[in-house]
């Protein structure tokens, strides 16, 4: 699968889970953002695929936190690889101020096969005179 194609494949996969305005933009001067979408909630996400065999390192996490605080604030941020990410590289999507996914080897495997998603999980609504627990 080449770069185009695995980015295809995320647009895809966002459009099955209900994203809108879906676009690939993966290009030369795409602005470090392969992918932009809208969660149904209308929040906006900005994704970066790495189709990589080897691992995600830092400057990778650093230079897509740097699209999303330049071009893309307020968006959630998804870094998406095919492979594993370093320790280091965790560590930076981790102390990032913007909200960051990551969708390793694994999680992207699940999200194939409809057991992850991109979005939250729904918290369902309290009934009227009902407490929270604790």
């Amino acid at each position: 699968m080449t770069g185009p194609q695995f980015e295809h494949l995320v647009a895809e996969l966002m459009i099955a889970e209900g994203f809108r305005r879906v676009v690939e933009r993966g290009r030369s001067g795409d602005g470090g953002v392969d992918v932009t979408a809208v969660a149904p909630g209308g929040v906006p996400y900005a994704v970066q695929c790495k189709r990589y065999s080897r691992s995600v390192g830092a400057p990778e996490v650093r230079n897509f936190l740097g699209a999303l605080a330049n071009a893309f604030d307020g968006y959630t941020g998804v870094l998406v690889t095919s492979g594993r990410l370093t320790r280091q590289a965790r560590a930076e999507a981790l102390d990032a101020r913007q909200p960051l996914l990551l969708v390793e080897r694994d999680r992207l495997a699940d999200w194939l096969t409809g057991r992850s998603t991109l979005l939250p999980r729904r918290v369902p609504p309290l009934v009227e005179g009902e407490e929270l627990a604790g």
